[in-house]
């Protein structure tokens, strides 16, 4: 029997096609769990790999005869496989230069950090710390005031940054950037006071920009080496950076990213979407020059363009007041950082362009601005299909499910409340902090509801963000809203196949499929099918990405 038939009596009997085996199999994976992620979430014990791509995936009877002499054959040993994760919202694995405050544990620790850092700056020195933390890992649940600050240095400026939106600051910090109790507070922004009209020190969203910082290091190519390397050791090949990346700018990582691509040590697949007018600085004029719309490859490609009307988790805009003391006595209901009219102007104004949009609309009033732009884009050309998106939607309101959904527009949602319940639950109260994120609720409304972290908002863990939309559990606070835990392959959905539908690359990715890139992830733990508390703690074994291996666990072969 000569190559050609043999190849074609083989795929018959694989009840597969002729022109996956027209070359030799490379590599095949038996004995495992294998979660395909396919559309019927089929689970399978075998697949096999050539070159970069899946060509069949089955039993361990059907995949062991594309076995050749040549054929790399490896035993699962029973663990669980499924296609890499991804994160669809990701800024960075870390929060940047500064003073670390990841691993601080109390109010105390937070003060010891900063007194180590004033104690060692030198004169006109600005002390500023990384945002990879959040007070809820704090013993203490609360954010700095200016009086722990001071407890560091009076004299030493301190600006302690948190996420993307808020910055606090110590006396001398506050009179080095001329903030005081009488400093008007400018639109879209918030400087916090006590009910006395004393300032706390926390800056919100636009009152940021009174603080100015020193400018962070150049971003380097091991920065992007070290995010890949992060990511691999979760499971994770692909994420999405809507706008703003912590080492640098946007079009930075695109090019750092691509020459790693050309030097076949890029091990990490990335959407960049461009920061759009009013975001990071940036300006319609800026996005006509330069990457645009659907620009790039299957490892780094240009994906749109990221919008924000809201603040985060003190800033979200809802249609009812923050619980007390944060609804200031009825009221405070968020920031609106722009108009509505703006908007829509710009949403105009990019659709015009070619360009896909992505929201960041936090609170339910935040959802209602960006529809209302939406359904004004809409009525020039339809946007179902286009991959418009909404990134966070903590809440929504009666009617607006129906709207997203006419308008065929994505949910891009993250685990904020995972690390972040308790503050939640301060700012907005028990009852809205249940209804948070509520991914079953879209899910099942047949909404496109991807998944991922905001890293560096919460921790860079796409494991942890499966654990928590499976159960609802939080870090500290046990579980918020167990009506919107999901069962499982719904999860697993929003961090595979959901994510390449989410960024347009479904026929080539995020499945275990015939004809898709080869990238996979084995791990410790049945994902599937293991006890829900068994997710929170689950190891990637080794990641692959175009069917090479990028990352193994310490000690695993």
């Amino acid at each position: 029997m000569n190559r050609k038939t043999f190849l074609a009596a083989l795929a018959a009997t694989c009840c597969l096609s002729t022109a996956a085996f027209a070359q030799a199999v490379d590599t095949v994976f038996i004995n495992g769990k294998v979660y395909t992620a396919d559309e019927k979430d089929d689970v399978v014990q075998a697949f096999a790999v050539n070159s970069d791509r899946i060509v069949a995936a089955g039993s361990n009877a059907r995949i062991r005869k594309l076995v050749g002499p040549e054929t790399k054959v490896v035993d699962l040993k029973g663990k669980f496989v499924m296609p890499g994760l991804t994160d669809d919202h990701f800024h960075g694995a870390g929060g940047g230069p500064g003073v670390p405050l990841a691993d601080v544990r109390s109010m105390a620790e937070v003060v010891s950090a900063l007194r180590k850092a004033a104690d060692a700056a030198v004169p006109g020195q600005v002390i500023v710390t990384n945002a990879d933390w959040h007070e809820a890992q704090l013993t203490e649940r609360r954010k700095p005031t200016i009086a722990d600050l001071d407890a560091a240095s009076t004299t030493v400026p301190i600006v302690v940054l948190r996420g993307g939106h808020s910055m606090f600051l110590n006396s001398a910090a506050l009179a080095k950037f001329g903030v005081d109790a009488t400093t008007a507070t400018p639109p879209g922004g918030s400087i916090e006071k006590t009910p006395d009209g004393q300032l706390t020190g926390e800056l919100v969203d636009a009152a940021t920009r009174f603080v100015k910082i020193p400018r962070p290091p150049a971003m380097k190519i091991d920065d992007v080496i070290r995010t890949q390397q992060v990511m691999n050791s979760y499971g994770a090949t692909a994420v999405r950076i809507p706008g703003a990346f912590m080492a640098g700018p946007v079009l930075e990582l695109r090019t750092m990213a691509q020459q790693l691509r050309d030097r076949g040590e890029l091990t990490l697949r990335y959407t960049l979407m461009r920061p759009g007018p009013g975001f990071a600085g940036a300006t319609l004029e800026a996005l006509k020059t330069g990457p645009q719309q659907g620009d790039g490859d299957e490892w780094v490609r240009v994906d749109g363009v990221k919008l924000a009307v809201d603040g985060g988790f003190e800033g979200a805009h809802f249609d009812h007041p923050y619980a007390e003391p944060f609804g200031k006595n009825g009221t405070y209901s968020g920031i609106a950082l722009v108009p509505t009219e703006k908007t829509v102007a710009d949403v105009l104004a990019l659709q015009q362009m070619g360009w896909h949009i992505g929201v960041h609309a936090a609170g339910d009033e935040g959802v209602e601005q960006a529809l209302e732009a939406f359904e004004a884009a809409d009525k020039v050309a339809p946007i179902k299909g286009q991959r418009w998106s909404l990134e966070h939607a903590f809440l929504y309101h009666e009617g607006q499910i129906e709207r997203i959904k006419r308008l065929g527009v994505a949910m891009s949602l993250q685990d904020h409340l995972y690390l972040a319940a308790p503050s939640m639950e301060q700012f907005w109260g028990r009852k809205w902090a249940d209804k948070a994120t509520p991914a079953k609720t879209y899910m099942d409304a047949g909404l496109l509801v991807a998944g991922g972290t905001d890293a560096p908002v919460i921790p860079p863990s796409p494991i942890w963000a499966l654990y928590h939309f499976a159960s609802r559990d939080t870090i500290s606070a046990g579980v918020y809203g167990k009506e919107e835990a999901m069962p499982r392959p719904q999860v697993l959905r929003m961090f595979t196949i959901n994510y390449a539908k989410l960024v347009g690359a479904e026929k080539v990715r995020g499945s275990i499929e015939p004809g898709k890139l080869a990238d996979f992830a084995v791990f410790d733990t049945d994902l599937l099918g293991a006890p829900v508390t068994a997710i929170r703690d689950a190891k990637a074994l080794a990641t692959y990405v175009g069917g090479r291996q990028v990352y193994a666990a310490p000690g695993v072969k």
